[in-house]
């Protein structure tokens, strides 16, 4: 403060302040997966990926396969199935969600026979389907519903030769691809969702989620149940969205 005759001057100084930074945004917490993971809209094959679920074939499973295809291969498509034993043979197919290399949606009846569910119309392309089966003794129902135009669900019911048991040889339930002595006819499709039961419909089992893995950059599954992640089971990984901020890795599907 300085005075000059009547005038009073005041000075005020004032602290330089250093620039505030920004802070990191948060990573959006998904209720449905831990930190690390993002969930997206769907997976998909377009080689030879696929994913054991670890549930062995057996009487008292049920499904739910939320799926569309994007090719249709010559040898059928089979989003969920596996070898069963129906009626003594090991031999025989039980298809969950699968369609034959006529587009028509398919179940197995028993000794390797599969019956062709034709009311049902046949499958089209990158059109999104529900298919729920539900495995009872010598009962067989499956239910299908298009999400894509919104119609309701048909469903057939049909009996079995005699009620699924496990293989001699034991055969898990695979996504993507039929597990028999080998693996076979993968289907190119995109997976929404997946849900398997046990013990009809008592148990669930596993409560899948298409996610992204982001310490590897791979697309895979996220199981609620068990609270573990299952990428391809095959050197080729599975492809999906762009996943928001992870640059050009995010959206390969390529394992590092």
């Amino acid at each position: 403060v300085t005075r000059t005759s009547n005038t009073l001057y005041l000075t005020v100084e004032t602290a330089t302040q250093p620039p505030v930074e920004p802070e990191e945004p948060e990573e959006p917490v998904d209720p449905q997966l831990p930190t690390g993971y993002v969930a997206v809209e769907y997976i998909e094959n377009t080689s030879d990926s696929y994913v054991d679920t670890g549930i062995l074939v057996q009487d008292g499973i049920a499904s739910s396969v939320d799926h569309s295809y994007t090719e249709f291969p010559s040898g059928g498509s089979y989003m969920l199935a596996a070898n069963a034993k129906i009626g003594g043979s090991s031999n025989d197919r039980l298809y969950l969600a699968s369609v034959n290399k006529s587009k028509n949606w398919r179940i197995a009846l028993g000794s390797a026979s599969a019956v062709a569910l034709t009311d049902l119309g046949t499958a089209q392309l990158n059109v999104r389907y529900v298919a729920d089966a539900t495995v009872n003794g010598t009962s067989f129902t499956f239910s299908l519903t298009n999400k894509t135009s919104g119609t309701a669900a048909k469903t057939v019911k049909k009996t079995l030769s005699a009620a699924v048991v496990t293989p001699d040889e034991p055969k898990t339930l695979t996504l993507f691809v039929l597990n028999t002595a080998t693996l076979q006819y993968p289907a190119k499709a995109k997976l929404y969702g997946c849900r398997i039961w046990t013990n009809g419909v008592a148990k669930l089992a596993r409560d899948y989620v298409p996610c992204y893995e982001k310490s590897t950059k791979r697309y895979g599954l996220w199981d609620k149940v068990s609270k573990t992640f299952s990428p391809s089971n095959s050197e080729n990984g599975f492809v999906g969205p762009e996943v928001p901020g992870e640059g050009e890795g995010g959206g390969e599907g390529e394992e590092e």
